[in-house]
């Protein structure tokens, strides 16, 4: 008897599950977590929306609850099966604290159709995460006419006990490539390498890089290094 019982749930539940409507769109980065982010600083971040209906979406506007966070995409009209990129620009407080906001696609009728998460633990530079910290806090890339350095690095150094690896997770290829470690062996430290492309030594940026490591408990964290250039005409 309990065995039919069980059979009956199943089938219930799966009907249920062939009757719910699939969502209009569905996402690739759907949850962006910045992760240990420093105070005052910009970070940025790429999200893929995809359509999964046989009408053409026309995106109206994206509702960020925080003007902390800005967000653009190149087109607005998304055909059917299609996908776009939203593109995330994430300014941090001057409070310390972990934060989550979730932003909203609109379409041009007002209806919400999506929606995306971005989260961070905002920390000040002076008291860093315990389990790690990165030297300097800020890449600063900034130069004064049309030559000067290319390259850039920067420390993770390690204050736990036992060796942490690490995993590049959100990289903005357009203006540089990073020479990033794969892991940092207990109390010590490792050198990582920001390396300006061609587009990145002619024009001026802010930017970040995301990176994730696995705690001493065995859980996955994000840590995120702004990277900030301007350029200066000399006088």
């Amino acid at each position: 008897m309990r065995i039919f019982a069980l059979l009956f749930l199943w089938l219930c539940c799966s009907a249920v599950a062939a009757d719910r409507p699939q969502p209009i769109l569905s996402f690739k980065n759907q949850n962006i977590n910045f992760g240990y982010a420093p105070q005052r600083a910009t970070f940025s971040a790429r999200v893929t929306v995809l359509s999964n209906t046989a009408d053409t979406l026309k995106i109206g506007k994206i509702f960020s609850p925080c003007n902390c966070i800005r967000s653009s995409i190149a087109d607005s009209i998304l055909p059917p099966g299609d996908s776009l990129t939203v593109d995330i620009e994430f300014y941090t407080e001057t409070r310390s604290s972990y934060r989550v906001w979730h932003c909203n696609l609109i379409d041009i009728n007002d209806v919400r159709i999506g929606e995306f998460g971005v989260e961070a633990t905002i920390f000040n530079i002076e008291n860093p995460p315990s389990i790690l910290s990165v030297t300097p806090p800020v890449i600063i890339a900034s130069q004064y006419g049309d030559t000067g350095p290319t390259e850039f690095t920067f420390k993770i150094e390690n204050h736990a006990n036992q060796t942490i690896p690490l995993k590049l997770k959100y990289i903005n290829t357009e203006y540089y490539e990073v020479d990033f470690p794969a892991y940092i062996e207990a109390g010590k430290s490792v050198e990582g390498k920001f390396i300006l492309k061609e587009s990145g030594k002619k024009s001026s940026f802010k930017n970040s890089l995301t990176f994730e490591f696995i705690n001493d408990k065995e859980q996955t964290e994000f840590y995120s290094i702004p990277i900030l250039r301007n350029l200066y005409k000399k006088q």
